[in-house]
């Protein structure tokens, strides 16, 4: 039987009226009801159970973006991709327009991969966010997505704020992960170091004039950018 459920989820390139984090006791929009199920193929119906077993999430570590599918059933669960791209997502501004997505920029190597995800554990995939930096002052969505094949655009989304301070004065690291810096307004703030700014940080010493950029997410503010101010 397992080898049939793969098969069929293997073929089954269909749209089907859900979303990956739709699991509550109501029926959305997006999620299959009662009457559309008994409708579907039995392929279809293969999708529909998929991402019942499968949720997914968006994790930030040490500045980092983590997309993580979760595996809540008792069985194992097989995924397939047929490119390297294991993941999309788009960024949005706080009025809903489009600025990017992933893959538009992108070459991706035409092949078929296989994940498998074991009982009651997940599958974690680091996001390539490096547009983040380019972004002005405001509010963002992120939505990422899983594009394997067995699943219908699996997909979760958080909120970004983007910060840029022009001028402030360094203070000095509080830990190996963190700084602290005196903005502009004279206040001191302690900030998350990024893997671009950890360089950076070994040429200042205390009271350096510097100009930097930020971004704020779950109240943390994470450095992407820190220079000396001549």
């Amino acid at each position: 039987m397992k080898k049939q459920w793969k098969i069929l989820l293997s073929i089954a390139l269909v749209t089907v009226l859900i979303t990956a984090c739709g699991t509550g006791g109501e029926t959305s929009e997006n999620q299959t009801s009662g009457n559309e199920y008994e409708n579907l193929t039995d392929a279809e119906k293969q999708v529909v159970n998929f991402e019942e077993m499968v949720t997914a999430k968006i994790e930030l570590l040490d500045g980092q973006y983590f997309f993580t599918l979760i595996n809540n059933s008792d069985e194992d669960i097989d995924l397939s991709f047929s490119s390297t791209q294991e993941y999309e997502y788009t960024i949005t501004n706080s009025n809903k327009e489009h600025l990017y997505t992933y893959s538009m920029d992108k070459m991706f190597a035409e092949m078929f991969v296989e994940r498998t995800i074991a009982p009651n554990k997940d599958y974690v995939t680091e996001v390539d966010v490096e547009y983040l930096v380019n972004l002005e002052d405001g509010t963002y969505t992120l939505e990422i997505w899983s594009v394997a094949l067995e699943t219908n655009d699996l997909r979760s989304k958080i909120e970004i704020t983007i910060n840029q301070e022009n001028l402030g004065t360094y203070v000095g690291q509080i830990d190996n992960n963190s700084v602290e810096i005196i903005d502009s307004n004279g206040e001191p703030k302690a900030y998350r170091l990024t893997d671009e700014v950890r360089s950076s940080i070994s040429t200042l010493e205390t009271d350096d004039k510097v100009k930097y950029l930020f971004y704020e997410q779950d109240g943390q503010l994470f450095l992407t950018l820190i220079e000396e101010s001549n």
